[in-house]
């Protein structure tokens, strides 16, 4: 059956409650997202047709109270949760994430990782200041990182992982500015045929 709503990858803490949840909820994590559920994760299993609440927050920034029950189980405790009478605001921000973050890497895989860059311009005024950023998302030939500053769509910019002392050069495809906590999503893709981050794409989809 085709799914209704497109889903991405992703690596994000939740909260989950359930009726009898009486003190500090579960903690899990969300393995991959739309706009109609989630597939996660966390220490206790759940039987078919639980009644569960989530709280997690998009790399935006935006937190998500969803409630739903649990349309089905896979092992090591892996369920999945239909959101049913998810708010308007909670709709759109999760639209707008699950597009973005499939429109950047359509060329390739695509995987959640987690890690530390900067980031800065090489306009025409030269290199400006770096800035802090953390990717999201990340493929074969670019990736989708949260910042706070903004850069115009077909900028070139430079970014180095200082973790693994190398760089790379990219291009600015996407950037979307949210209100909250001033953060802007920026995704991107290597000018060149780049292996910066050392992922085996084609293990990590199997």
């Amino acid at each position: 059956m085709r799914r209704r709503y497109a889903r991405v990858p992703t690596d994000t803490p939740v909260e989950i409650y359930t009726k009898s949840t009486v003190g500090p909820p579960l903690i899990g994590r969300i393995d991959s997202l739309s706009v109609g559920g989630a597939l996660a994760s966390c220490r206790e299993s759940f039987d078919l047709r639980t009644e569960l609440a989530m709280l997690f927050q998009l790399p935006t920034g935006f937190r998500i109270h969803a409630f739903g029950p649990v349309k089905y189980v896979v092992p090591e405790r892996h369920f999945g949760l239909a959101f049913v009478d998810l708010d308007l605001d909670a709709q759109l921000h999760l639209e707008e994430f699950t597009q973005k973050a499939l429109g950047y890497a359509r060329r390739s895989s695509r995987v959640p990782h987690r890690t530390h860059l900067t980031i800065r311009s090489l306009g025409d005024a030269g290199s400006h200041d770096e800035e802090s950023a953390d990717t999201v998302l990340v493929s074969r030939n670019g990736g989708l990182l949260v910042c706070s500053a903004t850069y115009k769509e077909g900028e070139n910019i430079y970014l180095w992982s200082p973790e693994r002392k190398c760089g790379a050069c990219a291009r600015v495809v996407f950037q979307q500015v949210w209100a909250t906590g001033r953060l802007v999503e920026v995704g991107f893709e290597f000018l060149a045929d780049e292996d910066f981050w050392k992922i085996d794409f084609a293990n990590e989809n199997n």
